[in-house]
């Protein structure tokens, strides 16, 4: 009896014995297989960190190569930007030349005009019979009250010579600006510059547009090259479009007015206080662009070139003698205006026709 209970305790032994066996078998077996996943994790961890530096690598050395090919692009458009302003240049130098013949030519009409208008005149007035007991000057002239005949006909050359100076620098400032895509008129025999109001105000506005804002850019820059030519300016910077010009004169120019013609359907207030207005934004728009125009810009008295003046009474002209008369367009208008010769020219001239 006894046998048989020791026999029971054994076998019960035995199999608590075994079931712990399995149990650490399988935990062992368990940690097996986590220590396995955890080293392909830590291998496929490896592997992406790797992946990842590589396409690091790679996009670094597209973007290298996109930035290489982008800056030989760079350069070769400065090259051709460069080689396209160097025949711009060319173009232009090529432009200035023709500009200058045609403005000699300009003047050289201008000239024969007012040569045949002089000799009309003096056909057409009467001589006194004084005259012919007036005598002489020593320059073959005859003496006159107060300044002799010798000293007012040196007076007009140095203005002819002034004027000479003034009318070749307008003409270039007009094809300058035609050239620019700026519509601009000149008067030669008043002097005068003429911007259409309609390119640089929209309509019942006194403010410059944009459009017009554009155009006075390019004005101002015109300007800015050509004035100083005639100015007087000790300046050499400021006068390298002066170049190969041939300009008897270099300080004859007095001032620029600007001034804005207005329709004469305004009542004389209104015209005066429109005018006013607009000839200010011109004058202000211009300064904006190129400020030597308003504080480095002067005369060889010291005083600046550009002012506004007030609208006159607007000049009307007839389209056909016997016609009703039509306002003049309206338009801004930029009056150079030549200096009076000094006393110490007028010596210069008498004493060069003396030789």
């Amino acid at each position: 009896m006894q046998q048989h209970s020791s026999s029971g305790d054994n076998h019960d032994e035995s199999y608590f014995a075994s079931f712990t066996d399995m149990l650490v078998g399988v935990i062992f077996i368990f940690i097996i297989l986590l220590m396995i996943v955890a080293n392909n994790y830590q291998a496929a961890t490896d592997e992406a960190k790797k992946t990842q530096a590589e396409l690091a690598a790679r996009n670094e050395a597209i973007e290298l190569d996109i930035r290489k090919k982008a800056a030989e692009a760079e350069i070769r458009k400065e090259a051709e930007i460069l080689e396209m302003k160097k025949q711009a240049a060319q173009l232009e130098k090529e432009a200035l030349e023709r500009q200058m013949a045609a403005a000699e030519l300009e003047i050289k009409k201008a000239e024969a005009l007012q040569a045949l208008e002089a000799a009309k005149l003096a056909a057409a007035k009467p001589q006194p019979e004084i005259a012919a007991a007036t005598p002489a000057s020593p320059t073959g002239e005859k003496s006159g009250e107060g300044e002799g005949i010798g000293d007012r006909n040196a007076k007009r050359i140095q203005e002819q010579i002034f004027i000479d100076a003034r009318n070749k620098i307008l003409a270039l400032i007009q094809q300058s600006l035609q050239h620019n895509g700026v519509q601009a008129t000149v008067n030669l025999r008043d002097g005068t510059l003429l911007l259409p109001e309609k390119q640089l105000f929209e309509k019942d506005i006194t403010t410059i547009s944009s459009h017009g804002s554009s155009a006075l850019r390019v004005v101002a820059s015109v300007l800015e090259s050509y004035l100083p030519c005639i100015s007087g300016t000790q300046d050499a910077s400021r006068l390298r479009a002066c170049a190969g010009l041939d300009l008897q004169s270099t300080n004859g120019l007095e001032s620029v007015f600007i001034e804005d013609h207005t329709s004469t359907t305004e009542s004389s207030e209104n015209r005066l206080l429109t005018s006013a207005e607009k000839g200010i934004s011109v004058f202000r728009e211009l300064i904006q662009y190129e400020p030597y125009l308003d504080k480095g810009l002067k005369n060889i008295s010291g005083s600046p070139i550009m002012n506004v003046r007030s609208a006159r009474t607007l000049r009307t002209v007839a389209q056909k003698k016997g016609r009703k008369q039509q306002p003049v367009s309206q338009s801004i208008e930029l009056k150079f205006v030549v200096r009076t010769p000094n006393p110490g020219e007028i010596r210069q001239i008498k004493a060069s026709a003396s030789q």
